[in-house]
């Protein structure tokens, strides 16, 4: 369980999930807002709405956060996405999933208003997080 939300993983939306992460990883690094988006769209497909409810409060984001970090987290234990910064080139954190997990959600807890382009986070794909996308992209065909 990370952050109160358990990701069931070998059942259909969260393999989409998983997928869709990796495939985007094939083009470029992606970023946390990245993310959010593809699990808000997950979520849909499951009657779930978490999209932002601005202005006011939003009511769904501690929800919203707890499926981005366990998606995150299950991604950085099998190796298939490592997390870093971006300075002139990506630079990998050092640490280990539980640290980076952490480092996210804290980060993102002090990030003000709606995530942009390379707010708190880049990630990377792995060369086995390429070789599954790539997978994913042929069974696509």
């Amino acid at each position: 369980m990370i952050g109160g939300f358990t990701l069931t993983t070998g059942d259909g939306a969260t393999d989409k999930l998983i997928e869709s992460i990796l495939i985007a990883g094939l083009d470029d690094w992606q970023y946390l807002a990245d993310v959010e988006w593809l699990v808000i769209e997950s979520a849909l497909e499951e009657d779930i709405d978490l999209a932002p409810k601005l202005p006011g409060p939003d009511p769904h984001f501690e929800d919203r956060m707890a499926r981005v970090l366990a998606v995150l987290h299950v991604l950085f234990v099998r190796g298939l996405v490592v997390p870093g910064d971006v300075p002139h080139e990506f630079v990998p954190w050092d640490g280990n999933p539980e640290v980076w997990t952490k480092r996210i959600e804290e980060g993102w807890r002090s990030h003000p208003g709606n995530l942009a382009i390379g707010d708190v986070v880049w990630l990377f794909n792995t060369p086995e997080g390429d070789l599954l996308a790539a997978s994913y992209m042929t069974d696509q065909k």
